[in-house]
């Protein structure tokens, strides 16, 4: 459990290869362990937004999918929706706008909380304006950014004010 707080805390500053080598062990800790299915989902996530932003976008889709699968297994929608934001962040950046775009609307069928919704409508966003949609970016930016200012986790906003910046910078 230590662990996850400090690959989080990693993310959060910026350092994301330590937050993948406190979230690795962590999982060996946890995998198997009866009871400890929402801490293994929860270091995958942290797993997963490390690596994304270490630019390993195979590990973070791996770790993001087995954070989907760990949600679904236990009845858990919440760590479906985020491992959805990081799955979808990660076809967002490769390019695969269909994908990222598909997986964002299915996670935002299970989020129930303003930040993960916040996040997957963010990665929707990253996708539009890969796609060249920077209208539909802004659109989505704007608000993005609005609702997470409202979030005690400033990083999110952060990076989505960045995303709003170059979706404005794009339509002109």
């Amino acid at each position: 459990k230590a662990l996850h707080v400090l690959s989080l805390a990693a993310y959060g500053t910026g350092r994301p290869a330590e937050g993948m080598a406190h979230a690795r062990p962590a999982i060996g800790l946890l995998d198997g362990l009866p009871g400890s299915e929402h801490w293994l989902g929860l270091v995958y996530h942290d797993l997963a937004v490390n690596a994304v932003t270490a630019g390993d976008l195979d590990a973070a889709l791996d770790a993001g999918q087995r954070e989907d699968a760990i949600g679904l297994a236990s009845g858990w929608p919440r760590v479906q929706a985020l491992a959805c934001s990081v799955i979808a962040w990660t076809h967002a950046l490769r390019g695969e706008v269909s994908k990222a775009i598909d997986v964002a609307g299915r996670g935002l069928t299970l989020s129930g909380d303003p930040m993960t919704s916040s996040l997957l409508s963010g990665a929707m966003a990253t996708a539009e304006l890969e796609r060249g949609g920077s209208a539909v970016a802004v659109t989505l930016l704007t608000d993005v950014v609005k609702r997470l200012a409202q979030s005690p986790v400033r990083s999110g906003e952060v990076r989505h004010l960045t995303l709003l910046s170059e979706a404005h910078l794009a339509s002109g």
